[in-house]
């Protein structure tokens, strides 16, 4: 009986791989392209399998509470990309009141330029 509790620990470790799904969510005024989420129930009808499995490779975090997205190209969540909305994993948040890519800040420096 001794070796079925290591088969027991592979077994329980290959069904919770398989209890992986993802989302996809469209994109937004500030994620402007198609993101996905991994989660780990089907309850909305998910679709199973990580979103590495289904091309979205690259990580993209939120600088507000730092929820993870995946992107599948990663100059899309760039903080210039997204107006310090987001960043990738090779940068910090900026902060919003400090943004020189938020939408007002770029339209004020248009204007101070005329």
């Amino acid at each position: 009986m001794k070796f079925l509790a290591p088969l027991a620990l592979c077994l329980a470790s290959a069904l919770a791989e398989d209890n992986t799904y993802h989302r996809i969510g469209p994109p937004s005024s500030h994620l402007k392209v198609e993101s996905c989420q991994d989660i780990d129930t089907d309850l909305f009808g998910d679709e199973p399998g990580s979103c590495e499995s289904v091309g979205f490779t690259e990580t993209c975090i939120s600088c507000y509470r730092g929820a993870i997205f995946m992107v599948k190209d990663i100059s899309t969540c760039s903080q210039d990309s997204t107006e310090c909305y987001f960043r990738t994993t090779e940068e910090e948040c900026i902060g919003m009141s400090q943004c020189p890519y938020a939408l007002p800040a770029t339209a004020n420096l248009r204007a101070s330029r005329k």
